[in-house]
């Protein structure tokens, strides 16, 4: 635009956009830019998304400072944060929050430091002040300044930053490019060094060493490495005038992302599904591809990404746990080398920021695979977007805001972006059914294991039955056992499935019946016994497991039910001359210790890994023909209108795991409620039929995918005022004419983190605008929050909660 005169700049609190001055005589500024603008008393930095000259009803102030440095964001990453902000009903500022990496994240408060010229601009009081509380904290914030300012002291602090005494230190600045020095002679000064340097014999050698190859350079490393001298000799070598110092950029991406390209040859079975989805992509609407566990979708999913980027386009790949992919990413690397990148949370924060850049500017990089926070990188040229098992639970963002779903997210950033989208999971979820259903997206089966390997035999055990016999040892009743024996004498691994972590759910007094609560949380404590404590799972309060009963003195407690740490236990006694390794939150909270875990599985150092459903997600084992679930039922009694869904596609999934090299696999399954509809379910291995009979309930209660639901989850520290909040919701929402609305009512966990809740949900049909319901449904809060006595009530509004 010719002669802007305000911008529009996003901040990172929770009110999104502030309009401000165009900076005067500025000949360069764009969207995508950080800056720094005043808001009350206070200076922050934020994003320019948005130049005008529609004057404002309101005054508007001058922007402070423009730092000089290259856009953060691009101008089509802010078209699909904005709609992310609408749908999810949450502010642009929070999105930004989420999407940049942190060190490059906005801060609420602009840090300074002493500019690298302070010395000879200091000329008033003001500047001593500064210069002394500066050199005492390193940085500061403006906040921390002023107060030593006296009078003025903003219009101090912008002079000392017009004149270059001080300068803004922001976020990104943190990030340091990876840097190589190497050093050479200079040939024209060998006289004068060989003459300075006759008193320093160790310095000579360097001299000497250099002089020999005066047509390259070494780094330091590599001088003490030739000739055997200390680092304080090479120090003070290279310090000299007579040599050169070449400082060369590296990349961080060598290390990490060092691979050979593969080829691969899809089979008959694979080539035909692969020929369907291109022809598909053609109708310009996603596409879902149905295929069976072991069936190759991942085969698939390189050949249309080899074709992609033969186009130089960029391929966005989405797992919903990247810790857990590991196999998947070194299949990918195996095959693409060096263009493919993986971005996730635990990769240390300076690649994050390189890569961010990277993908930015368009330059290596054309695969990025990472979970559901991968979406909100800037992409410049994307051409397909994979999400890999669409149907799992870990692709929803929880908390904070925004509450997005990457999965539903991936489809609007695909037709943005004019980009192909593929679907795939062995266990669809009924929202993608659904929308295959309604013509919405396009099916592609394939429902055969590769090389024709032959689905796992389901076998299903009364557990109730094994039990009342008394033959059950360590919760493995005589068949599950007796197949395991049989696996190792073949020299065959075996995964356990208990969905449950810790030694036990709870601890209770067999004289009394007292159960140890959280304090924090309405919620029993589980134990664990490596720790010899009990542990709240939701806010993390334990306390050392009790030598007796605080109610009645009792010296004995019994611990109720098992988890896969009771489970681990049970199978080192059982089978002690085997190795037993689990793999749950617990065991795998350091990068470290999951590899470790992984890799010695794969190598087959372990023979038998019991886990939550961890376990059930993505992990190909040539070693393993037998999968068993320890108590099924433990994942169908939840009070959820998706229990069912989410059992079958846990344990469908899980039962994948068994015979993947050409041998049929055995699954084992123990359940109390063998007349369950999803055992049986399993047990026939229809899932379709099984999701169509789901779908029917679904249309018949009119719950998704027939209707969307936005939940309003009330919480303050007082009950009475949570609810007395929820219920002024409630008449609010029904005031603005909001219709189908349920609550308000407690949830199963009525306080967590001391924090009592209340819920209220709203159901809209299909045909019904959401967007009309957004102005409505955060006017009611906003109203309710800004009342008094209710300010500091929280209330949280998520979009497709489940």
């Amino acid at each position: 635009m010719n002669n802007p005169k305000y911008i529009d700049v996003i901040l990172p609190i929770k009110h999104g956009i502030f309009t401000y001055d165009y900076p005067a005589g500025c000949d360069k500024l764009e969207v995508g830019y950080t800056i720094i603008v005043p808001l009350g008393k206070n200076l922050y930095s934020g994003i320019v998304v948005a130049m005008h000259s529609k004057k404002p009803k309101f005054k508007t102030r001058s922007v402070a400072f423009i730092p000089k440095r290259n856009p953060t964001i691009s101008q089509e990453q802010l078209k699909f944060w904005n709609w992310i902000a609408a749908y999810y009903f949450c502010s642009i500022g929070e999105v930004s929050d989420a999407a940049l990496p942190s060190i490059l994240k906005l801060k609420s408060e602009a840090q300074i430091s002493l500019s690298e010229n302070y010395e000879a601009l200091a000329t008033d009081d003001y500047h001593n002040i500064t210069v002394e509380f500066l050199k005492d904290n390193g940085t500061a914030t403006i906040n921390q300044l002023l107060p030593l300012l006296g009078d003025n002291a903003l219009n101090k602090v912008n002079q000392m930053l017009d004149s270059g005494f001080i300068e803004f230190k922001t976020e990104e600045e943190k990030y340091k490019p990876l840097i190589e020095k190497r050093y050479s002679i200079n040939i024209e000064l060998i006289e004068i060094a060989q003459s300075s340097l006759k008193r320093s014999p160790k310095q000579r050698l360097v001299l000497d060493f250099l002089t020999a190859h005066s047509d390259k350079n070494f780094t330091t490393s590599e001088i003490i490495e030739n000739i055997g001298v200390s680092q304080s000799v090479v120090r003070s070598f290279i310090s000299q005038p007579f040599v050169i110092e070449t400082v060369k950029e590296l990349s961080r991406f060598d290390e990490l992302y060092g691979f050979t390209a593969h080829n691969i040859t899809l089979s008959d079975k694979q080539l035909t599904a692969y020929s369907s989805i291109k022809s598909s992509f053609k109708e310009n609407k996603p596409v879902l591809l149905h295929g069976v566990t072991g069936s190759g979708k991942t085969e698939i999913y390189i050949k249309l990404i080899e074709e992609t980027i033969a186009q130089n386009k960029q391929v966005l790949y989405l797992l919903p746990e990247i810790v857990i992919s590991s196999q998947i990413i070194k299949r990918l690397q195996r095959y693409f080398g060096n263009k493919v990148c993986i971005y996730h949370s635990r990769v240390n924060q300076s690649v994050r920021a390189e890569i961010w850049y990277d993908i930015l500017n368009n330059n290596n990089f054309n695969i990025i695979v990472g979970p559901r926070s991968a979406l909100f990188l800037p992409f410049s040229n994307l051409g397909l977007v994979i999400v890999d098992e669409e149907h799992d639970t870990g692709y929803k963002q929880q908390d904070p805001a925004p509450r997005y779903n990457a999965r539903d997210a991936a489809v609007v950033l695909a037709q943005m972006s004019k980009s192909a989208l593929l679907l795939g999971s062995a266990t669809p979820s009924l929202e993608s059914i659904h929308n295959v259903n309604s013509n919405k997206y396009i099916i592609v089966e394939l429902l055969e294991r590769y090389g024709n390997t032959p689905l796992p035999k389901v076998e299903l055990v009364d557990y109730r039955k094994w039990y009342r016999r008394h033959e059950v040892k360590g919760h493995l009743t005589p068949l599950l056992k007796g197949a395991m024996d049989e696996a190792f004498e073949k020299g065959e691994q075996v995964i356990l499935l208990q969905n449950r972590r810790g030694f036990a759910p709870f601890v209770q007094c067999p004289s009394c019946g007292h159960i140890p609560q959280c304090k924090n949380c309405d919620i029993s404590l589980t134990a664990h016994k490596y720790q010899n404590r009990l542990v709240c799972h939701y806010c993390g309060y334990s306390i050392k497991t009790p030598d007796k009963c605080p109610e009645c003195n009792n010296t004995e407690f019994k611990f109720q039910g098992f988890g896969t740490e009771k489970i681990e236990i049970e199978l080192k006694k059982l089978f002690p001359d085997k190795t037993v390794a689990r793999l749950d939150s617990d065991t795998s909270s350091s990068k470290k210790s999951l590899e470790e875990i992984m890799t010695n599985f794969a190598e087959r150092k372990t023979d038998i890994l019991i886990g939550t459903q961890m376990v059930s997600k993505g992990l190909d084992f040539g070693g393993v023909n037998l999968v068993g679930v320890l108590n099924a039922d433990n994942m169908l009694s939840f009070p959820d209108f998706r229990s069912y869904e989410r059992g079958l596609q846990t344990l469908l999934q899980f039962a994948g795991r068994a015979g993947r090299r050409g041998e049929q696999g055995r699954v084992i399954i123990q359940s109390s409620q063998l007349e369950h509809p999803v055992i049986a379910a399993i047990s026939s291995n229809n899932y379709s039929d099984f999701t169509q009979l789901l779908l029917k309930e679904r249309q018949l209660f009119n719950y998704p995918p027939f209707s969307r639901i936005i939940m309003l989850t009330i919480r303050h520290s007082n009950r009475n005022k949570t609810d007395k909040a929820a219920n002024l919701l409630m008449q609010l929402l029904q005031r603005a004419g909001v219709t189908n609305i349920l609550g308000p009512y407690v949830p199963p966990i009525p306080k967590i983190k001391r924090q009592h809740y209340s819920n209220i949900m709203i159901k809209l049909n299909k045909n019904d605008k959401l967007m009309s319901y957004r102005n409505k449904v955060l006017s009611s809060i906003d109203t309710v929050i800004n009342t008094e006595g209710y300010k500091s009530v929280n209330i949280i509004a998520d979009v497709d909660p489940y």
